[in-house]
């Protein structure tokens, strides 16, 4: 469980270039989408862990329908400090488990990556809108939809972890925290999926 953090001021954010982080192109039938993009990930840069998947619209875990965080915890035994790069290891992952959802691991192990997590069942949206008004617009930059309906945004640079200190239902996620990457499944039974892709615009840097 993640420990809540002050947040820095959501202020100063402009366009850079990044590595081109974009998934590879969709894989042909019979090969497994999310080991093919957690291996596309790791090339570029970014650090993933398996986890847990769903069966059955349950979660592996041994929890199985008692689990709280279904889909969304590590595999691992020693969680996100296993995030790792390496191809050799992502295969032995996934062959395991071929179900198992991708973890992106956020901050200093995948470049510097922050991701703004916006949950409009918490009044993110608001919060986002209010956001807005005060700082101006976000810069272009990637972004995810989210299975439970909520976006993730895509940043580069150096900030602290932070539940609910942008506003309700706004974290950042950065050291110590992981997103889930397309083309993960939500309990919902929607899946994770870029709304605008590392392809079609760079990441965007955030600062305090």
């Amino acid at each position: 469980m993640l420990r809540p953090i002050s947040s820095p001021s959501f202020v100063k954010v402009q366009a850079m270039t990044s590595r081109d982080l974009r998934p590879p192109a969709p894989p042909p039938p019979g090969v497994n989408p999310r080991l093919v993009a957690a291996l596309g990930y790791a090339r570029r840069g970014l650090a993933v862990i398996p986890l847990h998947g769903l069966e059955r619209d349950t979660c592996s875990c041994r929890l199985r329908g008692e689990c709280k965080s279904a889909g969304k915890h590590p595999r691992t035994k020693r969680g996100l400090k296993e995030a790792s790069r390496d191809e050799g290891l992502i295969l032995h992952w996934w062959e395991k488990h071929p179900t198992s959802n991708v973890g992106i691991s956020c901050g200093e192990t995948s470049g510097g990556l922050i991701v703004l997590d916006v949950d409009p069942r918490n009044g993110g949206d608001g919060s986002l809108e209010k956001l807005t008004v005060q700082h101006g617009a976000l810069p272009p930059t990637p972004s995810v939809l989210t299975g439970s309906g909520g976006k993730h945004y895509y940043f580069r640079g150096c900030a602290k972890t932070s539940h609910g200190g942008l506003g309700q239902g706004l974290d950042l996620q950065a050291e110590g925290a992981y997103v889930l990457a397309p083309p993960s499944l939500h309990k919902s039974g929607r899946t994770y999926a870029w709304t605008v892709s590392p392809d079609q615009q760079t990441f965007a840097l955030l600062t305090e």
